[in-house]
């Protein structure tokens, strides 16, 4: 009988050492639990940070395109206004100047909008530059090839007798 209360008590001991080793892995388990909850919920917060910069993005983008093309709209009829008018016969208005003062105004005019031609196509080319960098970024390589490059515009403005030339 001393011997099985002894056994017993053994039993009893080794079941308490199991229940402590037990309690202590399970507190190990909850704690690494915890911890990867913690690393999901940032993940999380991550990841609705960068879908609200992804949608950003793509509206930048958007309205980029959209300014791309009224800009191009707007240069391809100053192009066909320059080509069908014929250009600018400068000698013409020269020789048709009554005055040193009306000459002097012509061409201050004429360099005016010459000047407003370079500034429009250099504001142009920077939304081409704004929108093939946010295409980059954004994997959007199918819509940059479907717009109208700037070497495009820059023909054809040649075409039309101006003298203004892209950047790139």
């Amino acid at each position: 009988l001393e011997q099985q209360k002894e056994d017993a008590k053994k039993k009893v001991g080794a079941l308490k050492e199991q229940e402590s080793h037990l309690k202590g892995e399970f507190a190990e388990f909850n704690q690494q639990l915890s911890d990867v909850s913690a690393q999901i919920n940032d993940l999380e917060v991550r990841i609705d940070e960068k879908q609200v910069q992804i949608k950003v993005a793509k509206r930048e983008l958007k309205d980029a395109e959209a300014t791309k093309a009224s800009q191009y709209e707007s240069m391809k009829a100053r192009i066909r206004f320059i080509y069908e008018r014929g250009g600018v016969d400068l000698a013409a208005v020269f020789l048709g100047s009554s005055s040193m003062a009306e000459l002097l105004n012509k061409a201050e005019y004429v360099e005016e909008i010459n000047r407003y031609d370079r500034e429009m196509l250099n504001l142009y080319e920077e939304t081409c530059k704004q929108i093939t960098e946010n295409a980059g970024k954004h994997g959007a390589e199918e819509r940059r090839s479907k717009q109208p490059d700037c070497k495009d515009a820059e023909k054809y403005f040649r075409q039309a007798g101006g003298d203004i030339r892209c950047a790139g």
